[in-house]
């Protein structure tokens, strides 16, 4: 009866208490600068969308996967891309990511994609570890 007895207290407790592990997003930092608009791309600068769906080649010219999406820092800059290997029409299908720096990029005059290379292999992407973004892990 004693055990019941606590049990129901310790129960009742938890049920009004506050929850004391709450975790606040962080608070957005004021603009330190007036926005400016930007009025056109410039020569050294390629969108993001035309990098987002782009195939990643090995040195042998093997498709190796296409890029789902880009990982950027705090500082706005491109830190990796993460590439969908493996599978067919999207199942057994994983992510893997790589850094933007092990790239090789060659843009088309209009600074489109033209062609990424890098020096892996689609067998290598396969057995790589897959990539999990905050949400998923």
């Amino acid at each position: 009866m004693k055990h019941i007895a606590i049990f129901g207290t310790v129960t009742l407790l938890s049920l009004t208490s506050p929850t004391i592990a709450q975790t606040n997003a962080p608070a957005m930092k004021p603009a330190t600068t007036n926005a400016m608009p930007v009025s056109e791309q410039r020569p050294d600068q390629v969108l993001a969308s035309k990098m987002v769906g782009a195939t990643i080649y090995a040195p042998s010219d093997e498709k190796v996967g296409n890029i789902e999406y880009l990982v950027l820092n705090t500082s706005g800059q491109v830190d990796a891309v993460v590439v969908g290997v493996g599978g067919f029409l999207g199942i057994d299908k994983k992510d893997v990511a790589l850094t933007f720096s092990s790239l090789n990029v060659t843009y088309d005059v209009d600074n489109s994609v033209k062609k990424i290379a890098a020096n892996v292999t689609r067998e290598g992407m396969k057995s790589a570890p897959a990539y999990y973004d905050l949400k998923k892990s």
